[in-house]
């Protein structure tokens, strides 16, 4: 990365290279899979059975990680795409913007 490049450049490497950090790990390196993408949102996607007080066990986690990468996953090829990504990421962004927790200086 060029030392005369624009702050914006280098975040888009920045995100490029993390993409790339995690994508590949099960096969593709031009995607990411549902465990690699809960890797890269530190998201346990194998702790799923939650009981309730009446004993039923369900699958809280793992159906909205599905639900979430399902979403995520626009062209439905079963992989989250670098463009797909880049969506998420935008998105988280904006969220950050405009939530004030982020904007009161929490995080």
């Amino acid at each position: 990365v060029s030392a005369t490049m624009t702050d914006l450049v280098k975040v888009m490497f920045e995100l490029k290279s993390l993409f790339d950090k995690y994508a590949g790990k099960d096969g593709d390196p031009s995607s990411l899979s549902k465990p690699e993408l809960a890797q890269l949102l530190q998201i346990d996607s194998t702790k799923d059975e939650v009981s309730t007080k009446d004993g039923t066990i369900f699958h809280q986690e793992s159906q909205l990680m599905d639900k979430f990468f399902s979403d995520l996953d626009s062209d439905k090829d079963g992989v989250v795409n670098f463009q797909e990504f880049v969506v998420l990421v935008a998105t988280l962004c904006t969220l950050m913007l405009t939530n004030t927790y982020f904007q009161s200086g929490n995080c």
